[in-house]
């Protein structure tokens, strides 16, 4: 793991939104104008982090995924039993 694979799951602790609401709501009474501002303002804001970091983490996925790619792989030596099962197939 690498410091871009913690950035990009950081950003998913930005999705997190249901205390950010209930604070809202205890600062805002019902109805009120800000209230559903405020509602609206966090919604957006976790919408947003959802789609960052989705696209973060595909980025490292695939970055992941090439830096696996380039490494040689040697294939394990077979055992005796093994060899018998995949002779008798």
């Amino acid at each position: 793991m690498r410091w871009p694979d913690l950035a990009a799951v950081s950003v998913v602790t930005g999705i997190g939104f249901t205390v950010s609401l209930l604070i809202g709501e205890l600062s805002f009474p019902g109805g009120s104008p800000r209230g559903e501002h405020v509602k609206a303002a966090i919604l957006l804001a976790s919408a947003g982090a959802a789609i960052v970091s989705g696209l973060l983490l595909t980025w490292r996925g695939r970055a992941h995924a090439r830096r696996d790619a380039s490494v040689e792989r040697v294939p394990a030596p077979l055992d005796e039993e093994h060899l018998l099962y995949r002779h008798q197939r």
